[in-house]
């Protein structure tokens, strides 16, 4: 019987240019590796919330 061990998720951000679109950069999370959907869920919405906290508006502040 085969059976789901693990996923490994490789979160990647990227910057882009606010006038011309282009992807400037390609920013790499920590692999992290889950069990389950639930699990996976999770350390997606915790990727995504480090990235608003860390990521500037255009006026220098912090994004809400």
């Amino acid at each position: 019987m085969i059976e789901p061990l693990k996923y490994l998720l490789q979160p990647i951000a990227y910057e882009r240019d606010d006038e011309t679109g282009r992807v400037l950069r390609e920013i790499p999370g920590e692999t992290v590796a889950v069990y389950s959907a639930e699990q996976a869920k999770e350390a997606i919405e915790q990727f995504e919330q480090k990235l608003n906290e860390l990521a500037p508006s255009q006026n220098g502040a912090r994004r809400e």
